[in-house]
């Protein structure tokens, strides 16, 4: 988790669930689609920091999946020609029915508020999920910070932290 789309999730919370609560009706809506809203109403709706706004008309979406799987997106920031470095990316988890499918079930739910719940639930986790791809350039900004997904390595000294997924680590499982 990113620390500037924590501090902006809290800051615009309030108005994405606003947003979604004037959408009349969400049966045409996608996975890509409530990517982009997301980023819209809580990246891009922060009037501060201009300089690493994000061009949600240009999202890619990957999906390797059949009935299930994942999907990952590829948000570019709005330059004229994005490097490597100029993505975020996030993923969501998609299953083959509605009782697996929380876009699928917010889809059917006949209770509004539990279907803003839902959506909201998605958007949440939009946000929870997104990562830097790469390590250079803006990503060395503290606002671009991980402040999530650490835990003690029991390789390194007791008082080592060290991320979860790291070349170290993941040339040591390589090993075994």
């Amino acid at each position: 988790m990113l620390k500037i789309l924590v501090e902006r999730w809290h800051e615009n919370e309030k108005e994405l669930r606003e947003m979604l609560e004037t959408v009349e009706n969400f049966s045409r809506w996608s996975y890509k689609r409530l990517v982009r809203f997301t980023f819209e109403q809580i990246y891009n709706n922060s009037a501060d920091d201009r300089e690493y706004e994000l061009d949600t008309t240009c999202i890619t979406e990957i999906d390797d999946g059949e009935e299930k799987g994942t999907l990952l997106y590829l948000i570019p920031f709005d330059t004229s020609m994005p490097t490597e470095y100029d993505y975020l990316m996030t993923h969501i988890t998609y299953g083959s029915c509605d009782s697996c499918d929380v876009l699928q079930r917010a889809k059917i739910e006949d209770d509004r508020e539990k279907q803003i719940e839902l959506l909201m639930k998605i958007c949440r986790m939009i946000i929870v999920n997104t990562v830097k791809p790469y390590n250079h350039g803006w990503r060395e900004d503290e606002n671009f910070c991980e402040i999530a997904g650490f835990a003690k390595d029991k390789q390194q000294g007791d008082g080592d932290v060290v991320p979860i997924s790291s070349p170290k680590k993941d040339s040591e499982r390589a090993k075994k």
